[in-house]
């Protein structure tokens, strides 16, 4: 009997050690071995930095024309990055001031989300190369003369080849 007494103790230290050894899920690659899917802030940052175009936008009436914006993101890094923005219609510097800083979290639902200039939070959706990157946000303003850019915008932004 004392025989088999210790054949269980030695298998039951054996089991611990095993189970011990063992990591954590990561298989979703965030770095953060919670496999719950989300976005690597990492690779957000190697592949967002360029020149984008609009090639769609949207919102709720009048857009305005939107045909020479440029959006450029530069420095990023997995916490953030800054931005500059070109072409931008008289009247909706609301939308989209010249310049100013991004920073990217993961969201509850394991999605990419975006804040603007510590105020604005966007929805975003990247390409797995980076070619690609769709902005959904909402403007509100209390000022008479940008009332008309009050809702929700839609930027659907190709990066432009470098």
């Amino acid at each position: 009997m004392k025989k088999y007494l210790n054949y269980l103790t030695a298998a039951l230290f054996l089991s611990l050690a095993v189970l011990s050894s063992c990591g954590g899920d990561d298989s979703d690659g965030d770095g953060n071995g919670d496999g719950d899917g989300g976005i690597n802030l990492g690779e957000v940052a190697e592949l967002i930095n360029g020149d984008y175009t609009a090639t769609s936008v949207t919102q709720p009436g009048d857009a305005g024309d939107w045909d020479s914006f440029v959006l450029t993101i530069s420095g990023a890094t997995a916490s953030g990055a800054d931005y500059a923005a070109a072409g931008v219609p008289a009247g909706y510097e609301a939308v989209w001031p010249a310049s100013g800083e991004l920073a990217f979290s993961v969201a509850a639902d394991g999605s990419l989300e975006i804040t603007r200039d510590g105020s604005i939070d966007m929805d975003a959706t990247q390409s797995s190369t980076g070619a690609d990157l769709e902005l959904s946000f909402e403007v509100t303003t209390g000022a008479a003369r940008t009332n008309s850019v009050n809702g929700t915008w839609t930027f659907d932004l190709e990066k432009s080849a470098n």
